[in-house]
């Protein structure tokens, strides 16, 4: 009897609570027996039904007032009210970190240990750092302003130098901003000082330590064990900021001023942008820096598998993952980390003399620099430098990341595409690249291997395609310390040295130094000219142009053409292009004729030309050019080329599904009369694919009998052609009407909105009222597009809010 109060009293509290609970009876609104009681058995009674006539489907809709049966199973909804619980203590406990719930004090405790935390962390890493680096500064100022300290300091530090730091100075003494490039110098200084002093202690008490007994003082020896833990630390810290922060800034200001006379601009420039945008310009030193370091790395890795095992093998580590990379860190040596650091750092400099500096003087010497020629001089244009500077470059820097990622071997397999060929011709294959060793004699007493004599055979592919993956790692890449050979290193055979060794190979890096240089300009131009000419086809201003923007819309137009090809050669051999130049037959007919030429030239003429003159009139034209020059403003070939490939741009998206039907009302209504249906395509799409089969079928296939009014026009070509005129016609009839009157009767009402004729001249009205009419036809047109679209959602939502509201999770109760 307590149990059944007990579960009446749950149905009663569930009613009142839980409107799509589990288990428990509930009340549609309205119904008869809405305030009858549930009985204590009614989970004896109670009969679960699903009429059969309103299955229980997804999406299926049952008429109002009649209630579906949609029981969860119990432990999903267990799972489910676990998951509500924790998200509910995790809102709970971020309203109350926040301050929204809770009492008040508890936003004021939030705030003073917030406030607490960030002061302790800029006195501990910020402000003692600075003391200690300007305490330091002040008390070397007394002796660098003597005579003597002012000549050492000449001797010392190159004059250039010292004028930079100098103009670094005093542009950061005019600006008021809190931290600035000689603020950050004295911090460096100061962990610097800091870290000497804490290793400087450490070696004391370790010697001191060698000399009296540590049970003597057993304070002594705690100390030891604190000094070696915060040595151990400073080193981490130093080691990691000087591999991953302080040599990729020096690299990237190295670039930077080798490139000065190409790219310009100027130092004080380049100063003032330091002094205003601190954080930005050391992330973008950074930036050139760590992406120069990474293509070296993943070049010169690549180039170790490529050549003999004996070149570079011995020398350079492979790339393999290091999990316990804190661990090496602690266990070598701090020489051992500067030399390898110092190694890295002169091979950097290098090759950045050979293919950055070098380059950069030559062509400042022919007078390809950033005065004399726009090609190289870089345009910029930022609405929030502190915000857009960053997120560009990072932005940058993970694109790097993953193309490094994704094309590493593909770098080698170009090296080893260029070493091949070249070392053939210049007979230093058996020197630079591994040979398959065949046949091997016995190797006599006495003899090195390296000096008898094999038969090779034609050289190894490298790299191999699996040598990046974990199974095959160790059979593909080469050797490195004690590790065992391989079984194609083995069988490689040594090294022999031609005739005339130095000369071939001298020849061989200049060829190789020039081939770099064109590939690598290439690969940097050609993005960054086609996204200038994009620019221009848009007409976009001078003074608007960014080059970052331009280079990733060039790069990615260069990969969109790149897809293009390998599709093609895929698909298209030289045996079927020669079987279908000789299957190549004239019109049978003058209707095919007539077909052809009428759709050459409204989709490659018309259509394109009256795109590209809407875009000009009503988007990019200036009023003062329209003004004073009239139709000799407009650029009818570059707009029939920013025509011809939005047009082809659009038809692409239209093919493939990704613009819904009838954005054109003439294309949907040629497609209703003119076209079969039945292959689950929208209009533009079914249009689309309908002028392509025919066009397939014509220039293919030789099919000329294809070649009619009704396929190659109809459907697609004419409506877009005439949707196009009518938006350029009729605008610019309604502009020529309106400024007319608005000259001759000024006072309408309906005119009342236009510029006065005194405040603009008659073709700049003409011109504002194109726009508008333009404008109010393409309102008007995405409006109509918008009604049955935004009826189907309304209706959707109000349905979907009375399944929820009624229907669903609900079950029938048996109160008979």
């Amino acid at each position: 009897m307590a149990q059944d109060e007990h579960n009446a009293q749950d149905g009663n509290d569930n009613d009142n609570h839980d409107p799509v609970g589990h288990g428990h009876a509930h009340r549609e609104r309205g119904h008869p027996r809405a305030e009858a009681r549930v009985p204590a058995n009614a989970n004896q009674n109670r009969e679960r039904e699903e009429p059969a006539e309103f299955p229980q489907q997804h999406g299926a809709q049952a008429p109002r007032g009649v209630i579906v049966n949609n029981l969860n199973n119990d432990e999903n909804a267990g799972g489910a009210g676990i998951d509500a619980d924790m998200d509910v203590e995790l809102h709970v406990a971020v309203d109350e970190l926040m301050g929204v719930r809770g009492p008040f004090v508890y936003l004021v405790r939030n705030i003073l240990w917030l406030v607490a935390f960030n002061g302790a962390y800029l006195g501990l890493f910020a402000f003692i750092p600075y003391s200690v680096g300007a305490a330091v500064v002040g008390a070397a100022e007394k002796y660098v302003e003597t005579p003597l300290g002012i000549c050492t300091l000449r001797f010392l530090v190159p004059r250039s130098i010292c004028k930079l730091a100098a103009e670094v100075c005093q542009a950061a003494a005019a600006e008021e901003h809190t931290l600035q490039l000689p603020d950050l110098g004295v911090i460096l200084l100061g962990y610097l000082l800091m870290s000497a002093m804490v290793f400087t202690w450490r070696t004391i008490v370790c010697a001191v330590c060698k000399r009296m007994a540590v049970t003597a003082l057993p304070m002594l020896g705690k100390v030891v064990r604190m000094l070696e833990c915060t040595a151990a630390v400073v080193k981490v810290g130093v080691l990691l900021f000087s591999k991953m922060a302080l040599c990729p800034l020096l690299l990237g200001l190295w670039l930077d001023a080798a490139t000065t006379q190409v790219i310009g601009p100027d130092h004080a420039v380049r100063v003032r942008f330091a002094t205003e945008n601190l954080v930005g310009a050391l992330l973008l030193h950074w930036v050139a820096g760590i992406t120069f370091m990474l293509f070296v790395t993943v070049s010169v890795l690549q180039l170790r598998e490529v050549l003999h095992p004996d070149i570079l093998a011995r020398i350079i580590r492979p790339q393999e993952p290091q999990p316990d990379l804190l661990g090496s860190l602690l266990q070598e040596s701090g020489l051992t980390h500067a030399r390898r650091m110092a190694i890295s750092l002169g091979i950097y400099v290098l090759l950045l003399l050979l293919f950055v500096y070098l380059p950069a003087e030559l062509l400042a010497f022919a007078g390809f620099n950033a005065t004399g020629n726009g090609l190289f001089h870089l345009n910029f244009f930022y609405l929030a430098p502190q915000l857009q500077i960053p997120f560009e470059l990072i932005i940058f820097h993970l694109a790097m990341l993953a193309f490094l990622e994704h094309t590493k071997n593909a770098i080698g397999r170009l090296q080893y595409m260029w070493l091949r060929p070249f070392c053939k011709a210049l007979g230093l294959t058996r020197y630079l690249l591994p040979l398959t060793r065949l046949h091997p004699p016995e190797q006599p007493a006495g003899v090195p291997m390296r000096d008898m004599e094999f038969l090779v055979g034609p050289p190894v592919p490298r790299p191999p395609m699996d040598w990046e993956e974990e199974a095959g790692r160790d059979d593909a890449r080469w050797a490195w310390g004690n590790d065992p050979m391989s079984e194609v290193e083995r069988n490689v055979a040594p090294r022999s040295r031609p005739s005339w060794c130095g000369v071939r190979l001298f020849v061989l890096v200049v060829a190789s130094w020039a081939a770099i240089l064109a590939l690598v300009s290439t690969a940097l131009l050609t993005p960054l000219v086609l996204g200038r000419l994009i620019f221009t086809l848009l007409r976009v201003p001078s003074r608007f142009y960014h080059d970052p923007l331009a280079f990733a819309a060039g790069l990615a137009l260069c990969w969109v053409a790149h897809k293009c090809l390998v599709r093609l050669h895929q698909r298209i051999e030289v045996a079927d292009v020669r079987a279908w130049v000789a299957r190549t037959s004239c019109p049978t007919s003058f209707r095919a004729v007539v077909a052809v030429s009428a759709f050459a030239a409204m989709w490659f003429g018309v259509a394109p030309l009256l795109l590209g003159l809407l875009y000009d009139a009503a988007v990019a034209l200036p009023p003062n050019s329209w003004a004073e020059e009239g139709f000799g403003s407009l650029q009818l070939w570059a707009d029939w080329a920013l025509g011809l490939a939005l047009l082809h741009q659009w038809a692409y998206l239209a093919a493939t599904g990704m613009v819904d039907g009838a954005w054109f009302p003439r294309i949907g209504r040629a497609a209703e009369q003119g076209v079969e249906g039945g292959r689950g395509f929208g209009f533009n799409q079914q249009a689309v694919v309908v002028t392509a089969e025919a066009l397939q079928a014509v220039f293919r296939s030789w099919s000329w009998e294809d070649a009619t009014l009704n396929k190659l026009l109809a459907p697609f070509v004419w409506p877009v052609t005439a949707q196009l005129l009518e938006l350029v016609v009729v605008p610019a009839n309604a502009a020529f009407a309106l400024a007319y009157m608005r000259d001759r009767v000024p006072d309408l009402p309906y005119l009342a909105g236009l510029p006065s004729p005194e405040a603009m001249t008659s073709p700049e009205l003409q011109l504002l009222c194109f726009r508008m009419t333009v404008v109010a036809w393409i309102l008007a047109m995405f409006s109509i597009k918008c009604v049955a679209p935004l009826h189907r959602w309304v209706s959707s939502i109000q349905a979907a809010v009375r399944d929820e509201k009624y229907l669903v999770r609900l079950e029938l109760v048996n109160y008979a």
